[in-house]
């Protein structure tokens, strides 16, 4: 559909209108054919019904698109519409399409992250400590907690365990 979009742009759609007009950018699928088509409205044809036909064409090509629609085919109905184009993103597609069509490049891709996974390193954590008052013992929270009568290193199960105990006794 250039020049208004080039490969590589992303459109963005809305289904939800109803009518569409001539000079309308829409992007419908032709029964029998996988790749949906971007083409301009060119003409709106509203049958005695109410049943409203459209044809469309590319900006860049010289007839309508009679020729791409299925065999017997001169109009396009609205189910063959998959949307109306409200707007672009230029160029962001171009990465998918690089992945699509150089399958080496996904591989690169894919190793350099495992890479940058394996030789990442974790910082450690700063915690601010936390200190709660508990019959006249004092219990810290951190990576080493001293309990402060006996001085003796804590695991955390036991902290909490402490702190449950504590926590039933005053509520009792």
């Amino acid at each position: 559909m250039e020049p208004a979009f080039q490969r590589g742009d992303i459109l963005f759609l809305n289904n939800s209108v109803e009518q569409v007009g001539v000079g309308d950018v829409v992007v419908f699928k032709i029964k029998d054919r996988e790749i949906p088509i971007v083409h301009r409205i060119l003409k709106v044809h509203t049958k005695p019904d109410g049943v409203v036909e459209l044809l469309t064409k590319g900006d860049n090509n010289r007839v309508d698109d009679r020729g791409l629609y299925a065999p017997g085919q001169l109009w396009l109905e609205r189910q063959d519409i998959l949307g109306k184009a409200t707007g672009t993103l230029r160029y962001v597609g171009c990465v998918t399409i690089a992945l699509n069509d150089y399958p080496v490049l996904r591989y690169v891709m894919i190793g350099m992250m495992g890479l940058f996974v394996l030789t990442s390193k974790e910082e450690k954590e700063t915690t601010q400590q936390v200190c709660h008052i508990m019959e006249g013992h004092s219990i810290c929270s951190g990576d080493s907690i001293t309990y402060s009568d006996d001085v003796e290193q804590l695991q955390l199960e036991d902290i909490v365990s402490m702190i449950v105990r504590g926590w039933n006794e005053q509520t009792q």
